[in-house]
């Protein structure tokens, strides 16, 4: 028997409204100072960069669980299996260990390289306003790290 069944029950309502509190904190607060600082046009992002922080805290919280005791709201460490039949993201690895085909992996690096360097030639190309020039300058950087990474996986093998 493990010493959440001996010690008490577990509280999922408990564990559901801290979740809730650690994503809406977050996103709240940074939407509403960034409606603050910023004006209305940046309230979207600045909450979206707030619910992003908030499912960073949301993911630490869920490494724990609620347990009601006769002293009250415990949180314990959650315990997690190793093997397919215990856990769902060991299935999922596994599957899709299965269905993975390493053949393409140059293929990809060469693909996200084009992409990176294309996005990068169109910079001054563009209508040149700077939002343009920012997405393209990121699109550059994702495509030339994702195929260096592609890259770096595939020759690591």
């Amino acid at each position: 028997m493990r010493s959440t069944e001996r010690e008490g029950m577990r509280a999922p309502f408990v564990d559901l409204r801290e979740y809730l509190a650690l994503l809406l904190a977050p996103t709240l607060t940074v939407g509403l100072a960034v409606l603050a600082l910023g004006g209305r046009e940046n309230l979207l992002a600045g909450s979206l960069v707030g619910a992003m922080f908030g499912a960073m805290l949301v993911g630490y919280r869920r490494l724990f669980h609620a347990v009601r005791t006769d002293e009250g709201i415990e949180r314990r460490l959650t315990e997690v299996g190793d093997t397919p039949e215990e856990n769902e993201w060991v299935r999922l690895s596994e599957t899709l260990d299965e269905l993975y085909d390493e053949r393409y992996d140059p293929v990809l690096a060469v693909a996200l390289a084009v992409v990176g360097l294309g996005a990068f030639a169109a910079v001054p190309l563009s209508d040149g306003t700077p939002r343009t020039a920012v997405r393209l300058a990121l699109l550059g950087l994702f495509g030339i790290t994702t195929s260096l990474m592609t890259a770096g996986f595939a020759l690591s093998r």
